[in-house]
């Protein structure tokens, strides 16, 4: 497994944060064919459980980095995630989940608001949106303006392109004109996301949630899959050839 980057902190641009150095590993092992940023990047793995304190500290010392959260897929890992959000805005606030799976959160201050809100089915950023920005990043009919959202989804279609190029080139069921097409479009993003505009004063343009792919729980068991399947897919020739080497060695007996 490649070794991860070693980054002065006041050079970095992005920020990765992990609850477990296994998954800083795989998530770096996933992407660093395709993102040549990544050796630019800094993994931070937080143990377990963050807490504000440790999001305070490294949101100080990179104030104009981009922070990648890839935490677990699980309820904690979201919450995570969140109060990363909250902090980084610079909220005073407290949050739980309540035992009919709803986030409670309260907002001290200037603000004093109080929040309830359902997690299922979960919108890392419908739920910032409502607990930040309520009116901003609607359209007039209600649905959610992604442009408002900084280069997180970019970054999430960067992913699944890359993902699905990978498995039809394993799997060889793809026509070289149809890699070709993947490929282009994997281009396309990478360099939409390359020419994003700085970000400004709103702190979410800073921040892109990044769990591992749906039906994963995080970033080592996404690796540990993408294996298994890649051992699969070369082992299935083998299986076919044994048959005709059976014969081979029947006919020369």
């Amino acid at each position: 497994m490649p070794a991860l980057p070693k980054t002065p902190l006041a050079e970095a641009k992005r920020i990765y944060w992990f609850e477990s150095a296994y998954d800083a590993m795989a998530y770096y092992q996933l992407n660093q064919k395709w993102d040549k940023e990544l050796r630019k990047g800094v993994f931070v793995s937080t143990g377990g459980a963050p807490s504000q304190q440790q999001f305070k500290a490294m949101i100080k010392a990179t104030p104009h980095a981009y922070h990648h959260l890839c935490f677990d897929g699980d309820r904690a890992g979201q919450i995570f995630a969140i109060n990363f959000a909250l902090t980084h805005a610079g909220k005073t606030f407290t949050s739980n989940v309540t035992k009919d799976d709803k986030l409670l959160v309260r907002i001290s201050g200037e603000e004093n608001q109080n929040y309830e809100i359902k997690l299922e089915p979960f919108d890392f950023h419908r739920i910032i949106g409502t607990l930040l920005r309520p009116k901003e990043i609607y359209r007039e009919d209600g649905t959610l303006d992604y442009r408002t959202i900084g280069d997180g989804y970019l970054q999430e279609m960067s992913m699944v392109c890359q993902d699905e190029y990978e498995i039809a080139l394993a799997e060889g069921s793809a026509s070289e004109e149809t890699l070709e097409g993947m490929r282009q479009n994997i281009m396309a993003i990478e360099d939409a996301i390359r020419n994003l505009p700085a970000p400004g004063e709103d702190s979410t343009d800073l921040i892109v949630y990044e769990p591992a792919e749906k039906g994963y729980k995080d970033w080592n068991e996404q690796l540990l899959a993408k294996i298994r399947l890649q051992e699969s897919v070369h082992e299935e020739p083998a299986r076919r050839e044994e048959p005709e080497q059976e014969r081979q060695a029947r006919f020369h007996r």
